[in-house]
């Protein structure tokens, strides 16, 4: 059992002090793409779908209408500017920040709102 256990940390201790590979370069005036293999934390990439450590990446890829603080138990502003619920709560309305393109450049607006919401709900 002793053997077993110190092959294992002798093991552990060559992985941690093992050289890193030495990273590709990009060709000059291109620049780098950077690809991680992550699936051990990032298991599902549709937020409808994923409830765990995917959030910390979705944070830089997703853009939410709000933003909850949990310290201030209100919601703050993102791509929302501004919202109102109907008397029943049943409808809200949101006015959306302009400018905000996706990386296709199509433009943020109510229809893409509604295709996102739909497709999560």
């Amino acid at each position: 059992m002793r053997r077993r256990l110190v092959a294992a940390a002798a093991l552990v201790l060559l992985a941690a002090c093992s050289t890193p590979q030495e990273p590709q370069r990009a060709p000059a005036g291109e620049s780098p793409f950077v690809y991680v293999k992550n699936t051990d934390i990032v298991t599902e990439w549709d937020p409808s779908r994923s409830y765990s450590n995917e959030i910390i990446a979705f944070q830089n890829v997703y853009e939410t209408l709000t933003l909850w603080n949990p310290v201030t138990k209100k919601s703050a502003p993102r791509l929302a500017t501004s919202w109102r619920s109907s008397a029943d709560g049943r409808t809200w309305t949101f006015s959306l920040r302009s400018g905000v393109t996706f990386h296709t450049g199509r433009p943020l607006d109510a229809e893409a709102v509604k295709a996102s919401i739909d497709a999560h709900a």
